[in-house]
């Protein structure tokens, strides 16, 4: 059946306790919008350190996983006994998760491959997504994998989560730029190194000369920049209408230079910080 749409809010039984979240997804694609239940196990390990007065975050294992049938598992080289295991563990869904891809700068990331097969978590079959995310509220994990017909195991670490977002933004040269945030890490599978390109204004020395928004910015006047705080000093000392070159790396891998000119006089380079719930903005450069 078809969702109802409205603004949200959350889904109760009859004596008014919470089941779940009733939230809207965007499809980005077609830009249809559907409604959805969040069950309420994913918002308990978020609910219960706020009520505690503690900062919540929320763990994630740094790694994307795709269902596969359990006889492509077996063929792909996963032990007939572990096969038993997983049956007997969860006899209906018939799955293997797989590795599709890693977060970049995360443990699991260095230790783990694109394709590897997960079969136990802490020494217990793990069949299902769901399992996964409730046993990576854990600061480390041991993770049994297939790889190549041979069972592996590594002590992988999870990454926290804050929820915060980007709190701090360089406004330089009309484009505006950040630390690379985790969403890039995790869709891209990128180390988060340099500064990501979030924004940027036409007419502006960025897009006359063509500095564009999802690169990273990996050095100026070859001099690295390795995080944001590395790229305000590089840029504190530039003059109005000196030539900078700046090397950035696309989301493809693909290495883009380009060469600009400030202009300090409309595009003043300017430090962007959230502090108690407020934006407030300084000058970096005169």
């Amino acid at each position: 059946e078809d969702s109802v749409p409205s603004l949200g809010g959350v889904l109760t039984d009859k004596k008014g306790r919470v089941h779940a979240l009733w939230a809207s997804f965007l499809d980005q694609r077609d830009g249809d919008r559907t409604f959805h239940g969040l069950t309420a196990e994913f918002i308990l390990p978020i609910i219960d350190p706020l009520m505690e007065g503690r900062k919540p975050a929320y763990r994630v294992l740094g790694a994307e996983f795709r269902e596969i049938n359990l006889v492509d598992a077996r063929d792909r080289g996963v032990p007939p006994e572990r096969v038993k295991e997983l049956l007997a563990h969860d006899p209906k869904k018939r799955k293997v998760l797989e590795v599709a891809r890693l977060t970049g700068g995360t443990s699991a990331h260095l230790l783990l491959r694109d394709a590897d097969l997960l079969v136990a978590v802490n020494g217990k079959p793990v069949t299902r997504m769901g399992e996964l995310e409730a046993l990576a509220q854990e600061e480390t994990l041991e993770v049994m994998v297939v790889r190549d017909a041979e069972e592996l195991v590594f002590t992988v670490e999870t990454t926290p989560l804050d929820g915060k977002g980007v709190d701090r933004v360089l406004s330089w040269a009309g484009l505006l730029a950040h630390s690379p945030h985790h969403e890039v890490a995790a869709q891209r599978g990128l180390e988060p190194k340099g500064v990501y390109i979030a924004w940027m204004w036409y007419g502006t020395p960025s897009s006359r000369y063509g500095l564009r928004p999802t690169r990273r910015i990996f050095a100026i006047d070859d001099q690295e920049v390795e995080d944001l705080d590395s790229m305000i000093e590089i840029v504190r000392s530039m003059s109005d209408r000196q030539p900078i070159r700046v090397k950035m790396l696309g989301l493809d891998g693909s290495v883009h230079v380009k060469t600009l000119k400030l202009d300090l006089q409309y595009w003043p380079t300017e430090l962007l910080e959230l502090s108690d719930g407020e934006w407030t903005r300084s000058r970096v450069a005169e």
